[in-house]
């Protein structure tokens, strides 16, 4: 059996909105436009797994931190679907939700 964690974060701005995450981000980009994700890799024991997945969150946070935005770890029910708009309208994705 094999154990493989995934978690996905918010990006947002200088100023806490929510943002689309850069180009520059492009393989942690999660399946939708607005999120990113550290994914660890699957490997035979719990605690390994999650070691990996620990790597790939740090990993994640350079790459984010080096395009002067930050991590979100939020329940995407806590986030207003103005907010995800908003941050989606910025990026010309007009009409996506």
């Amino acid at each position: 059996m094999k154990f493989g964690y995934e978690l996905e974060f918010f990006v947002v701005d200088r100023k806490g909105n929510i943002a689309v995450p850069p180009e520059t981000l492009g393989r942690f980009h999660a399946d939708g436009h607005v999120l990113v994700e550290a994914r660890g890799e699957a490997l035979s024991h719990p605690k390994l797994a999650e070691a990996s997945l620990k790597l790939k969150i740090e990993e994640l946070r350079k790459a984010v931190r080096k395009e002067g935005l930050k991590l979100l770890l939020q329940n995407e029910a806590e986030i207003t679907p103005q907010a995800i708009r908003k941050a989606l309208c910025k990026e010309q994705y007009v009409g996506i939700i």
